[in-house]
């Protein structure tokens, strides 16, 4: 094979690949962007759910410091 043959060959590859790599990146963009309002639900109740439980910790954590104030 000639030299120019190998190039054109590698740049055809290299061509093949990153269309294949792009289609996959706007596959994955196209399902982001699909359920991208579900993914921000799912976000928010992540947040409150971790909020909630650290305000408990700390409302228990105040109770004892509290009880052991009055025991004292």
């Amino acid at each position: 094979m000639n030299r120019w043959v190998r190039i054109g060959l590698i740049i055809l590859a290299m061509v093949i690949l990153l269309q294949v790599g792009l289609g996959v990146l706007v596959l994955g963009l196209r399902l982001i962007s699909a359920f991208f309002p579900l993914l921000m639900l799912i976000g928010v109740g992540l947040i409150l759910y971790g909020l909630i439980q650290h305000w408990r910790h700390r409302l228990k954590r105040r109770e004892h410091a509290y009880h052991d104030l009055l025991e004292d």
